[in-house]
């Protein structure tokens, strides 16, 4: 069965696409296994994963609008509820200045998974 280099998701053999990223499969980006039924664990490559089709500029803005919420529309739902919870505490902590340092790192990550300058937390 293909292996999906970028995800290291498992595609049927007649996958054109990675049914997980959306990659397209040729020879050169799918690697194939003999997968023992027994034996499954660790066939699976982690590779990096980025953000597909997502606009930069309006994962920034959705960040600047609720912490972590640009991070959540990229698909990294992990960092996004950390960034939020780590924004709200840090508010209540240091009157709302952490909140702010914490608005515009989010809106910067967003940013940049979006324009695929940095891979998901996946």
């Amino acid at each position: 069965m293909p292996f999906c280099t970028n995800c290291g998701k498992e595609n049927m053999e007649s996958s054109r696409f990675c049914i997980e990223c959306g990659k397209y499969l040729t020879s050169e980006n799918q690697q194939n296994y003999n997968i023992d039924s027994d034996n499954v664990e660790g066939i699976r490559t982690r590779e990096k994963v980025y953000a597909v089709g997502k606009k930069p500029m309006l994962s920034l803005i959705l960040s600047l609008l609720i912490v972590g919420l640009g991070q959540f529309y990229n698909g990294d739902a992990k960092k996004g509820g950390l960034m939020l919870a780590g924004a709200v505490l840090g508010g209540i902590l240091s009157a709302s200045i952490l909140w702010w340092v914490m608005a515009i790192w989010s809106a910067y990550d967003a940013y940049q998974v979006a324009s695929q300058s940095t891979p998901l937390w996946k």
